[in-house]
């Protein structure tokens, strides 16, 4: 079988799924964003890179499922056309997502808190827009703005695996599937953000809206199709 390439998107119970997948005891590989280098204790570089890094692995087909915040064109760029991927990925409501983006970045459990407030000390200011089109995109830099139907039928006919927050068991399920599991390992919410507001104004809500129109179109072309075959298949 094809490596699973899983393209995590941020704030779409990543985490969870970690717990998840660890309990079906897969060769599995979390791709970092660069290369470690021990003299500096850091990460150094980009996806690109880390996937470059394990491209021989990747050739003999060591990892069951490669995860990481990698988009599509990493993919391509990193590893070249030849390597054959089932790509798969989970969705969350475009303004929820960002709206929880936002506040787990700026909360004292991200270690980028303060740089990322310096630059952006309110939610008005964040400007990571059209994040989910973004990483789903299959051209490479100098095509970028595909538009959210041709996305939107790739997620449906091509991706091995197109999960929900919003219907997080019967993902997980249908995850596991995958790789022959059926049992829910994991459900329990992690790395939940606690500072998030319980409500946010409605005059925001449109002004995010409105920077993310690509992403919410997507969502509301394959949201229904996604869940519905969903729970078709655990009904």
């Amino acid at each position: 079988m094809a490596t699973i390439a899983y393209i995590h998107i941020p704030k779409t119970a990543g985490s969870s799924l970690v717990a998840h997948i660890n309990g079906y005891g897969l060769r599995w590989h979390h791709v970092p964003a660069g290369v470690y280098y021990k003299e500096v204790d850091a990460f150094v570089g980009s996806y690109r890179q880390s996937l470059e890094a394990i491209r021989e692995d990747l050739e003999r087909g060591r990892f069951d499922l490669i995860f990481g915040h990698f988009t599509t064109r990493d993919l391509i760029v990193g590893c070249g056309w030849s390597l054959a991927f089932r790509n798969a990925t989970i969705l969350r409501e475009p303004i929820d997502r960002l709206i929880s983006e936002y506040f787990y970045s700026t909360s004292s459990a991200h270690n980028g808190r303060d740089v990322t407030l310096a630059k952006f000390p309110t939610i008005e200011e964040w400007v990571f827009e059209n994040t989910e089109t973004e990483v789903m995109c299959g051209f490479l830099e100098e095509y970028r703005g595909e538009s959210p139907d041709l996305i939107a039928a790739r997620l449906i006919e091509d991706f091995a695996f197109v999960g929900l927050t919003d219907a997080i068991e019967e993902s997980f399920r249908a995850f596991g599937n995958i790789f022959g599991h059926n049992q829910l390992v994991q459900a329990a919410a992690l790395n939940v953000n606690s500072s998030r507001p319980a409500a946010i104004e409605d005059g925001l809500v449109k002004v995010l809206r409105q920077r993310n129109v690509r992403d919410v179109e997507l969502y509301s072309l394959v949201s229904s199709k996604i869940k519905a075959r969903l729970t078709s298949n655990f009904s």
